[in-house]
C-alpha cells in the first residue's frame, strides 16, 4: 500500500508548513522584543533605585527640627 499524496494537497501542506515557519519567526522576534523591553525596564528601575539611594536626605543639610519632622513623617522619598 503506497502513501502517495495528490499534487494540490501536497502544495497545501508545504505552504502551511512555510506559513508556520513565518509565524514562528514573527513570534520569536516578538518575544525578543518583549525580552529587550523588559530587560531595559529592569535596568531603568535598577538605575532609579540607585539614584534614590544616592540622593542625600534633606535632613542632613538642615537643623535638628527638620530632622525630627522627617523622621515623624515616614513618606518614602519619590523623585
Amino acid at each position: 500500500m503506497s502513501l502517495t499524496v495528490p499534487g494540490p494537497l501536497d502544495k497545501n501542506v508545504s505552504s502551511s508548513m512555510s506559513n508556520l515557519s513565518i509565524e514562528d519567526e514573527e513570534e520569536r522576534s516578538f518575544k525578543d522584543k518583549l525580552k529587550r523591553t523588559f530587560s531595559s525596564l529592569k535596568r531603568r528601575k535598577r538605575r532609579q533605585d540607585k539614584t534614590l539611594l544616592t540622593v542625600p536626605e534633606p535632613s542632613l543639610h538642615t537643623g535638628h527640627r527638620k530632622l525630627s519632622m522627617v523622621q515623624s513623617n515616614p513618606i518614602p522619598y519619590v523623585r
